[in-house]
């Protein structure tokens, strides 16, 4: 008797996690940008404020170049999180986001992807629980659209503040001229 997860499923796991990937490195792009035009326009308003030699201008700029490679990094990294890929640990993680997210599969596909067993000698309970448990599981994921439960980022949220500091920026500069 098959006790390995599901290839349905699977695949459901995997697109799932590739597309969280996607969306968390936009916001990942979309952070570096912010981070980027917050510290060119700090360093214009000091620039216009002190006068600067050229060596503190750079010194400067790289440092608004690195803290933009630095938030890019965080929002990757850090808060958002990245699913880690396949194995045990990676598949109950995407299991349980899909969890959360779509009611129809809850306490079933974390279940599932837990009880799967690639070796038959590491089980010791009952094969046709198992068989059953993945059964109703890959039905349930048959309706599962990682792009209904992961939308696509709301262009009023990222790209809005993205676009926030070079709009302060413009109309500093349109009123000191």
């Amino acid at each position: 008797m098959n006790l390995a997860l599901d290839p349905a499923v699977a695949r459901k796991l995997d697109a799932y996690r590739r597309r969280r990937g996607r969306l968390v490195a936009f916001r990942a792009v979309c952070a570096a940008i912010t981070a980027l035009l917050v510290g060119l326009a700090a360093v214009a308003l000091i620039d216009w404020y002190w006068l600067l030699s050229d060596s503190t201008r750079w010194l400067l700029s790289a440092a608004a170049y690195a803290g933009a490679v630095i938030a890019g990094l965080i929002a990757c990294l850090g808060r958002f999180g990245v699913l880690r890929r396949g194995g045990p640990a990676g598949r109950a993680a995407v299991a349980a986001a899909i969890e959360d997210a779509d009611p129809a599969v809850r306490e079933r596909l974390l279940s599932a992807v837990e009880l799967a067993a690639d070796d038959p000698a590491s089980v010791h309970d009952s094969p046709a629980f198992r068989a059953l448990l993945q059964g109703d599981v890959a039905k349930r994921m048959a309706t599962v659209r990682p792009a209904k439960l992961l939308p696509p980022p709301s262009p009023t949220r990222e790209r809005r503040l993205s676009a926030q500091p070079a709009t302060v920026r413009f109309e500093t500069i349109g009123r000191r001229a």
